[in-house]
């Protein structure tokens, strides 16, 4: 009799270490599963013991006549195969004599290569070498054996009546509207739907049951949020998808530097520098770079700021702006300058003719003032302008004094009183702190 002709052989270990039959389980379910795709006759599966006698030309036979060798990798498959007569390791070894393509599944990826004994064959070093696919359970499965199929198999092994399953083929008979607040793909058990925009609703087909959709932020795959939703037949759910709040505060945590300006039909806008992602279209006429979290930008000839994330925390109404520093920016509308903090207030009036950036809590107005943070916003003239104020007797008077003060300090130190001297100099000392604050500080 002629034996029959396989494409595809699977090879498995029967009994797991308790002595249950998972191998054979899990092979069983691939077998039906390439079946349903339209394989079916083409598949050999051993469900059966075979004799001893009956190895060589069963087992064997079918392995030199196939194309693709799947090797399923329960967590103890590869035990015995340090002994010679081993039929997966006979198996494995004839795949690769026949040139086979040979895939290792992993179940739920509890087989670990790293465990593999010392003594193991340097024959079946292609396990060690060569990735293995992991195969999930539940309705995971139907997802990853048509990734399998589609990438693995079809290519070496055509089929006309190949199929994909249910879920694949978009035999739907359920529908989910996603509404994400931002741009974002969606995923049902890692298999790709498509996009949902933000702000409006995306239909999707799904199956009747549980379904684990995940929502990716569209150039961030590390922001993502998943639902179970489970459907009923021909049932219609809305899912609303909130990512942007985690999109934000992942932009909030980098550096300004991180953040590069680029050019696009005239305008500009910003992206990040080691992805190239767009976080800022351009549509601004001018921007500048970010300080403190903030940019200024400018748009229809009007300045206002935005934070990391985009958002114009302060609106486009002045004439011009500069970088914040200190927690304020100057800006200037109607001629007239001030300084707006990161919410927009108007902290520091707009009433100067010319201001400088804020440095160690002070800033320069009108040239010869300078101004501090405090609510009071009290006016500093500076030492310079204030005597150049002073008339020339006040100089006189103040030159005579200090002539004077110094003169008794002097003689209290030669006659020995160098404690009172010392008390005399902090006194001054004193007065000198006092003169300041009282005068200087109007």
């Amino acid at each position: 009799m002629t034996q029959e002709k396989y494409d595809i052989f699977i090879s498995y270990r029967r009994k797991d270490e308790n002595g249950k039959e998972w191998g054979t389980s899990i092979a069983r379910n691939i077998e039906q599963a390439l079946e349903e795709r339209g394989y079916k006759g083409r598949v050999f599966f051993d469900h059966n013991q075979i004799g001893a006698e009956d190895f060589e030309k069963k087992i064997l036979g079918a392995i030199k006549q196939a194309k693709v060798f799947l090797c399923v990798l329960t967590k103890n498959a590869m035990d015995n195969c340090v002994n010679e007569g081993d039929w997966v390791r006979r198996e494995i070894c004839q795949a690769k004599e026949s040139g086979l393509n040979i895939i290792f599944l992993n179940p739920d990826n509890e087989f670990n290569h790293n465990l593999l004994p010392n003594n193991f064959p340097k024959e079946l070093e292609i396990i060690k070498t060569q990735n293995s696919l992991e195969i999930r359970s539940g309705q995971k499965f139907e997802v990853d054996i048509d990734h399998i199929v589609e990438k693995y198999i079809r290519p070496i092994v055509p089929c006309k009546d190949f199929s994909m399953s249910k879920y694949q083929a978009g035999q739907v008979i359920a529908k989910v509207l996603v509404k994400s607040d931002c741009d974002c793909l969606v995923y049902n058990f890692e298999q790709e739907l498509g996009l949902a925009k933000a702000t409006e609703y995306t239909e999707f087909n799904l199956p009747i049951g549980e379904n684990e959709l995940k929502f990716v932020v569209s150039n961030f795959p590390h922001i993502s949020n998943t639902q179970i939703v489970r459907l009923e037949r021909d049932s219609q759910k809305r899912v609303v998808v909130e990512l942007k709040a985690k999109l934000d505060e992942y932009l909030s945590t980098l550096p300004d530097n991180e953040f590069e300006i680029f050019k696009g039909n005239e305008n500009y806008g910003f992206r990040l520098k080691s992805t190239r992602n767009v976080i800022v279209p351009a549509k601004y006429d001018s921007i500048g770079s970010f300080n403190e979290g903030m940019a200024w930008v400018k748009l229809n000839g009007k300045y206002g700021f935005i934070d990391k994330t985009g958002k114009e925390v302060i609106s486009l109404k002045y004439d011009f702006a500069r970088a914040f520093s200190e927690g304020l920016a100057a800006v200037r509308l109607n001629d007239r300058w001030g300084f707006v903090d990161k919410t927009g207030g108007e902290n520091i009036p707009l009433k100067y003719d010319y201001v400088e950036d804020f440095s160690k809590d002070v800033a320069i107005v009108n040239r010869d003032y300078v101004i501090n943070k405090r609510g009071s916003q009290k006016i500093f003239k500076t030492v310079q302008m204030f005597f150049a104020e002073m008339t020339f007797k006040e100089k006189l008077l103040l030159g005579l004094c200090l002539v004077v003060y110094f003169a008794v300090v002097m003689i209290f130190f030669s006659l020995g009183g160098e404690i009172f001297a010392i008390f005399l100099c902090g006194f001054g000392l004193l007065i000198i702190i006092e003169f300041f604050y009282n005068f200087i500080l109007l």
